[in-house]
């Protein structure tokens, strides 16, 4: 038991990714977007809790969609839903100082793909 002790320890110092990596994916975990956002779609509002978010989008067009998704670390993996017939995926990338995020959505029965920006 001693030995492992002793190899672990200098494992830490020699390779400090090993120490830094798990602190940061904390960071990006403890992030909550909920709350007002602006995008190039409309207006957005978001509730997050722990991981789970959900939220509706105000087209600029008129019209909602109810957005539902998971947080992990700086990914959001979001499925979205107008009616029965217009519904879709995505995922969007938080940036560093949590004040915006880019990424994209996929129309599915149209089969159409487009960017999706937000900020605040």
């Amino acid at each position: 038991m001693k030995w492992l002790i002793l190899l672990f320890i200098p494992l830490c110092f020699i390779n400090p990714a090993l120490s830094q990596s798990k602190a940061s994916e904390d960071t990006y975990s403890a992030t909550n977007i909920s709350g007002p956002w602006q995008s190039n779609l409309g207006r957005v509002s978001f509730q997050q809790r722990n991981n789970v978010i959900t939220g509706t989008l105000y087209y600029k067009r008129g019209g909602t969609a109810r957005i539902h998704g998971s947080l992990a670390g700086r990914q959001l993996y979001f499925t979205w839903r107008i009616d029965g017939r217009t519904y879709g995926d995505g995922s969007l990338t938080l940036s560093g100082n949590g004040h915006s995020m880019s990424g994209n959505y996929h129309d599915i029965p149209n089969n159409k793909r487009d960017s999706f920006n937000l900020w605040r």
